[in-house]
């Protein structure tokens, strides 16, 4: 028996390195040396006699390009998924990830986390870990760092700022706490009383949200004065760069800066905006209507709805999408003095796309389930489910493949010219 199944896996082994079993295939492209599929299942490829993507969709999935020395594993994705570049690496097991900056390096930074629960890691050899809400020692976490908390809301303290971090310790959080830096140590007893101090600014509230104003001391960028706001009645913002006066801020309000812009809010979120290259109607998300320099541009529910075009003496881009139904994107460069196509890509979610990149050349493909343009994971794990046709041509090739039911059918074409637009 044993032998018998070493036989099998030997000729199933042979047949996978002869290529496609179900007949002669179309020509390969210069980087694939080798390709056998079992429809959307299965699908091995090869390259200078080496495996450089196995998959047996929708369990597991390897991508190995030698070129940029990338790895990407997939197991049952999106459950599993593992990936390197170069020395970095970066694994997830459903909520658990680790990262490794420099897998060769045991002093690079790494961390191993289960979100928000749990982190461990080091930076620079520096150990760290958390577990929220008993006790933290995190270097960086979103936008602050040496972040530090105990029994939390008990204890939560972390530095914001750039070449002058202020340290924020809050007890109770978010009641008492204090802003310590160089030059004057802050304090406040949230929402009775409170002061922060910023590189470029002071600020200072009374009863939150009542009473809040600031007073601005940016030496570099000129921008001195004061602002403040009584919550909700009116605000008043009376700076070098900017004046403005709010009725029921932020609903009414008028500004006018020290370039000659203009925003008028009337009410919020109707908003018009004007400066001497923009000229921008919008109802916050809603729609709006814009010209800003050499681009124009519409859009209704933003980002569902979205049409802009922008035009120079060297380049032209239009972007039209009714997400995810149609999108039209090109790029056009002007260096040689007549229109020549960088970039153009069309989909009609969910029968039709077309993508050419006068890099890579071109691919239509039917169907196109995937509303996201080119995820990878998707694309090695899912995209093969859906891919009834496909038709591509390397860049600068006369040679369109033509490939239909996974490969039952492989035909080819040849265009007319080198095929360096669509």
């Amino acid at each position: 028996m044993l032998t018998l199944r070493r036989n099998i896996l030997a000729a199933a082994l042979s047949l996978i390195a002869a290529g496609n079993l179900l007949g002669a295939p179309a020509p390969d492209p210069p980087q694939t040396a080798g390709r056998f599929r079992i429809g959307p299942l299965f699908e091995r490829r090869t390259e200078g006699g080496q495996t450089t993507f196995l998959a047996l969709r929708p369990f597991f999935s390897w991508e190995h390009d030698p070129r940029r020395d990338q790895r990407d594993l997939d197991v049952a994705w999106p459950l599993t998924t593992f990936g390197r570049r170069g020395e970095t690496v970066r694994n997830r097991i459903v909520t658990v990830f680790y990262n490794d900056q420099n897998r060769s390096d045991p002093q690079s930074s790494w961390s191993l986390s289960i979100p928000p629960i749990f982190q461990k890691g080091s930076t620079r050899g520096d150990d760290y870990w958390a577990l929220f809400p008993i006790y933290g020692k995190m270097p960086n976490f979103l936008i602050v760092n040496n972040l530090r908390f105990t029994l939390f809301p008990l204890y939560l303290s972390y530095d914001v700022g750039g070449k002058t971090p202020v340290r924020r310790s809050y007890y109770l959080w978010p009641i008492f706490s204090l802003k310590d830096d160089p030059d004057n140590p802050r304090w406040s007893l949230w929402p009775l009383y409170g002061t922060k101090k910023e590189t470029d600014a002071d600020s200072r509230y009374t009863l939150w949200p009542i009473w809040t104003e600031k007073t601005y001391h940016d030496q570099q960028r000129t921008k001195n004065g004061h602002a403040w706001m009584l919550f909700p009645l009116m605000a008043r913002v009376d700076t070098d760069t900017e004046q403005s006066w709010s009725i029921i801020p932020p609903f009414f309000t008028r500004t006018v800066t020290d370039r000659g812009a203009t925003l008028l809010r009337c009410p919020w979120p109707l908003e018009h905006y004007t400066d001497e290259n923009e000229n921008t109607w919008r109802l916050w998300r809603i729609a709006g209507i814009t010209e800003r320099g050499t681009r124009e541009g519409w859009w209704i529910l933003h980002p569902i709805i979205v049409s802009t075009h922008q035009k120079t003496d060297r380049l032209e881009n239009t972007r039209n999408r009714f997400w995810p139904l149609y999108v039209f994107e090109e790029n056009l460069s002007r260096d040689n003095g007549r229109p020549e196509v960088k970039e153009r890509y069309f989909r009609l979610w969910p029968l039709y796309s077309r993508w050419y990149t006068k890099e890579a050349g071109e691919r239509l493909r039917l169907l196109e389930l995937m509303p996201i343009r080119d995820a990878a994971p998707v694309e090695r794990n899912l995209t093969p489910f859906w891919t009834l046709y496909e038709r591509t041509r390397i860049a600068g090739t006369k040679t369109n493949r033509h490939d239909l039911l996974w490969g039952l059918i492989q035909w080819t074409t040849e265009t007319d010219d080198l095929g360096d637009e669509p």
